[in-house]
């Protein structure tokens, strides 16, 4: 699923250009945003979206967003995502916020790709894609530590594997949509 994924979001592709970049962060947008909105109206989570940085992705994206001109009011008036996967459970949670984690890896490796190319960096047009910055690997593991404790029996495990696949298969419709 995860080369699925990252298929769909084709965005280390060599027609990969300004534009095409900047539709991918509004793509984004329209999914952390109701998920980030998700995850903190359940509250269960909320410590470890910002315990020892925060963990949101929104702020960022709306910055890089500015950083291409989209104004306040065009970037709320970008397309929302309204299929989600569960959250309802901390194991759903969890699971679900382990896609959104790993993608920050993979987020160093797309800004190291395209920030030559496309004229942006970690401060001007790819906050998003280094969210942690020299912090990710730290960041991980520190989320890994929390999954092991969230996930600590059988039955949580499975929900939040089913949760993460579930995530993906968002991910996926999502990205897939006719814009």
């Amino acid at each position: 699923m995860h080369d699925a994924l990252e298929a769909a979001l084709d965005l280390l592709s060599p027609r990969m250009d300004r534009d095409r970049y900047a539709q991918r962060l509004e793509d984004f947008l329209g999914f952390y945003g109701p998920y980030e909105e998700s995850l903190h109206r359940s509250g269960e989570l909320l410590a470890l979206m910002s315990r020892e940085r925060d963990r949101r992705k929104v702020p960022l994206l709306r910055d890089d967003l500015a950083f291409f001109g989209r104004t306040p009011d065009v970037i709320e008036s970008l397309p929302r995502c309204s299929r989600l996967p569960p959250m309802a459970t901390g194991p759903q949670q969890l699971g679900c916020m382990y896609v959104i984690e790993g993608s920050t890896l993979g987020g160093q490796v797309v800004l190291r790709h395209l920030g030559p190319r496309l004229g942006i960096s970690a401060s001007a047009g790819g906050r998003f894609f280094n969210s942690y910055g020299r912090d990710v690997g730290t960041m991980w593991k520190s989320f890994l530590a929390e999954l092991a404790r969230g996930c600590a029996t059988d039955e949580a495990r499975n929900e939040a594997v089913r949760t993460a696949t579930s995530t993906f298969e968002c991910l996926l419709a999502w990205f897939a949509r006719q814009r």
